[in-house]
């Protein structure tokens, strides 16, 4: 009896052995590293973004931040790692329970209420405690923060290293911008504030404010499936790709991630995988007593800088002009040549920092307003009379018309059951193309609009780029509506059709395209934010030199001559070529368009306006854009 009863003793050791040594080896050499040796992960600073003549639009400012360390810090009327190894205990059963397959299914529910009925009793006293914690209020306000955001702060830390997703002694921030003054007075007595550091990082700032917001767009959070999505394949399609060391961070961290910020609108969206950078390691081994080598650092990898097309003097400038019209709607300034765009304002707008507070981003949100969506791409409206610089190209290159040929303007027309009105209820008398133009004479385009067939006014319209998106590079472009050709249209909707009315609608980005097209010869470009330095992207339009040069003089009568549309608010000293617009909007005042080029002879700014509700282009948007011209110019003359 004594030798079996020894003989067991030795199996079970040996057996233990076993066990300890080869099933669970890896598990302890696991625990005995992450006691010996300290990971910390370097966050990567995200990419600037500049303006075409390097200023700095977006960039990174460095922060202080106060962070507790959950294994050393001692708040008093609290034991405070008694209640974090209960609730890590409780986590860890959880898991294993749910990851149980051989365990019939009630069993397993009736365990996991258990569990989880203990996970709240637990974490709403660590929770309670935490808050009345005299050591929380006095560090609250040395660093002057609030007392109950920094006692929530600590329990969600608190709770991340119970469930495993942060190690007991990486240090947690729990309360954001701290002052420099407070900072530096806390960290002096560190000795009185044992477990408590002030930690920096890096966070997102935007030059110019809500100058540029329709362009950069902003920063959130990465939501819950998202961080999934990473977890699973490394990648959102489209938006983040992760190194290596964050992918390990994710796999050690579950649903934790290093930098949870991500592009949510804009520039910062279109270009996150550019702009997001991938994290560093560093390992140290620590010794008790003596300084702690570090035996590993991979340092991170920032973010590449990207370069837009945007001149931040003529976006400031743009921006400035609009917001003293009080009006909503959007202006655009392109170069024709390239197609890179020099500014884009959308109003009203918003500050990005507005959206960083939970509160005031729920004001933006619900704002009446909508200071959010872009105008400028988001929001297609009809064009009004901006759109017989496509209608005066497809005559002239059809053959329904030539340059002199003159229609009677008598003020009306009859089309059946109603009649059509001229522009301001005037008769122009015989008018050819240039002075239709001039004066938009809707009665010379309803007369055109009867020698084209429904497929060549369409086909010229979506040529230009009607009803197709702009390539853009930005999230939630418009494409913008035009009529179907197929579908039978009565007189009334052709003529419509050809002063911009009706079906037809478009976004100022289009407009502008459109306007580029003219300026530069015939080259439809694609919009570009990044700075073009060679071969623009175009497509290369079917018109002849002298269609272009006709609807060109057009549209420098505009401008330039009595009697124009646009020439009461023109600029001494700026010779330009545009079109204005007045687009019905039912019960409500018209849309205020005016679309424009300059200098004449070689094209350089393509300015295009719209006025929501406004009333006439000439009135409302045409002065916008000769102010802003007129800027411009000045700025030039004091670089030349």
């Amino acid at each position: 009896m004594v030798l079996g009863f020894v003989c067991a003793l030795l199996l079970l050791f040996i057996a233990q052995c076993v066990n300890m040594q080869l099933i669970k080896a890896e598990d302890y050499r696991y625990q005995a590293s992450s006691r010996a040796i300290r990971m910390q992960y370097l966050p990567a600073a995200r990419g600037m973004l500049l303006d075409r003549n390097g200023e700095k639009l977006a960039s990174n400012e460095i922060t202080l931040d106060l962070a507790v360390q959950i294994d050393r810090v001692r708040l008093q009327g609290i034991h405070l790692d008694f209640y974090r190894k209960r609730l890590a205990s409780l986590y860890r059963e959880k898991r294993t329970l749910s990851d149980d397959q051989f365990m019939p299914a009630d069993t397993r529910r009736k365990k996991l209420l258990i569990v989880d009925q203990d996970i709240r009793k637990y974490s709403s006293i660590a929770s309670r405690l935490i808050s009345q914690s005299a050591s929380i209020k006095r560090v609250a306000e040395r660093c002057a923060v609030d007392a109950d955001a920094l006692s929530k702060s600590v329990f969600e830390a608190f709770k991340r290293v119970a469930l495993g997703w942060e190690y007991p002694w990486t240090s947690v921030v729990v309360a954001h911008d701290i002052d420099p003054v407070v900072a530096e007075a806390f960290a002096s007595t560190s000795f009185e504030n044992y477990g408590w550091t002030i930690a920096t990082s890096l966070r997102r700032v935007y030059t110019y404010d809500e100058k540029t917001f329709h362009i950069l767009g902003y920063m959130r959070e990465l939501m819950a499936s998202e961080i999934t999505a990473l977890r699973e394949d490394g990648i959102i399609p489209g938006r983040i790709r992760l190194n290596a060391v964050d992918l390990d961070y994710l796999s050690r961290n579950r649903y934790s991630l290093l930098d949870p910020m991500c592009g949510a609108a804009g520039v910062e969206r279109a270009f996150e995988m550019k702009l997001r950078g991938g994290s560093g390691l560093s390992k140290v081994f620590r010794k008790r007593n003596r300084p702690d080598p570090e035996i590993l650092r991979r340092p991170p990898e920032n973010g590449e800088d990207v370069v837009l097309s945007i001149d931040s003097r003529i976006q400031r400038i743009a921006y400035s002009e609009f917001r003293k019209s009080r009006h909503k709607g959007a202006i655009i300034v392109m170069k024709p040549e390239t197609g890179e765009v020099l500014a884009m304002v959308s109003m009203p707008s918003v500050s990005p920092s507005a959206l960083s507070d939970p509160v005031t981003a729920q004001k933006v949100f619900n704002d009446k307003d909508h200071p959010l969506f872009n105008r400028a791409i988001q929001e297609h409206y009809p064009t009004g009379s901006v759109f017989k610089i496509v209608m005066s190209v497809a005559g002239l290159e059809e053959g329904v018309i030539g340059e002199y040929d003159k229609v009677n303007c008598e003020g009306t027309l009859d089309a059946g059951d109603r009649f059509f009105r001229c522009y301001n209820k005037q008769a122009h008398g015989p008018t050819d193309l240039r002075r239709a133009l001039k004066v938009s004479c809707n009665i010379f385009f309803y007369k055109l609009s009867e020698k084209l067939s429904k497929q060549q006014l369409v086909g010229w319209a979506e040529d230009f780029g009607y009803s197709k998106l702009t390539g853009i590079p930005l999230r939630g472009e418009t494409d913008g509506n035009l009529p179907n050709p197929r579908d039978t249209w009565f007189l009334g909707e052709r003529y419509m059709f050809s002063i911009g009315q009706g079906a037809v609608a478009a976004t100022p980005l289009q407009v502008a395209r459109m306007t580029c097209a003219i300026a530069n010869g015939g080259k439809l470009v694609r919009p570009a934010l990044l700075r073009v330095r060679h071969h623009p992207s175009f497509e290369k339009l079917e018109i002849s030199p002298s269609t272009l040069e006709a609807v060109r003089e057009g549209m420098k009568s505009v401008c330039m001559e009595p009697g124009g549309t646009a020439h009461k608010s023109g600029v001494k000293g700026i010779t330009a070529a545009g079109k204005t617009g007045s687009a019905e909007v039912q019960g409500k005042n018209s849309h205020a368009w005016f679309t424009c080029f300059t200098p004449y002879e070689e094209p350089k700014y393509v300015v295009t306006v719209l006025c929501e509700n406004a009333g006439t282009g000439g009135s409302q948007a045409a002065p916008i854009a000769w102010r802003v011209l007129e800027r411009i110019w000045k700025l030039e003359d004091r670089f030349r």
